[in-house]
């Protein structure tokens, strides 16, 4: 990797960066304490929101002081190896996923990396498994509503189609995975969850 990173030229950590700035995914860099020392546009977005993580004092904190301790916890868990929590949301619509792990260190300060998202709002991208399965356009539909917990009365409807068409459709997606139930098919899939 060292020769490969050596040619890249000089130009490509500044294009990382400005990847990573854009990223939907909010990020940010604290100190052991807690102090923002970077974050990214998604970041900033969610923290200026002050739903359950805010800026206080230049540190990252949350909203719900019950959760303080949680906060902490998970930057002194992450100086040991990747750490996580889950804060729950203020309007009880599922919580806050962070992830956090020690990314360096430099004069006695440990920099810890976190990327956080809401569960309610997560949704899930999948590569193109529809060509790697050889599903057609109408399969590769049923597939992700199925993906996404609708039953086959469910997409019927949605679909505008009969029941026995997505029946079908459902049989073949099985046939093409190689699989013979739901749980499966979801085992099956789930690698090519991004």
């Amino acid at each position: 990797m060292d020769g490969l990173s050596s040619r890249s030229g000089s130009h490509v950590p500044a294009l990382a960066m400005d990847w990573i700035m854009r990223d939907a995914q909010p990020r940010l860099f604290v100190t052991d304490r807690l102090m923002i020392l970077w974050a990214n546009q998604a970041a900033d977005r969610e923290l200026s929101a002050r739903r359950e993580l805010e800026v206080r004092d230049g540190g990252l904190a949350a909203t719900n002081p019950i959760h303080a301790d949680d906060l902490d916890g998970l930057v002194r868990e992450a100086v040991e190896g990747p750490a996580t929590i889950a804060l729950p949301c203020e309007d009880h619509d599922g919580h806050v996923l962070l992830r956090a792990q020690l990314v360096g260190r430099s004069l006695g300060q440990r920099s810890i990396g976190i990327q956080f998202y809401r569960s309610s709002v997560q949704t899930p991208q999948y590569a193109d498994f529809g060509k790697v399965f050889g599903l057609t356009r109408a399969e590769h539909r049923v597939l992700l509503l199925l993906l996404d917990g609708r039953t086959a009365d469910e997409i019927s409807t949605e679909k505008q189609v009969s029941i026995e068409t997505v029946r079908y459709q459902i049989r073949q997606i099985y046939v093409k995975l190689d699989v013979s139930s739901r749980e499966a098919m979801f085992r099956r899939i789930m690698p090519y969850m991004l």
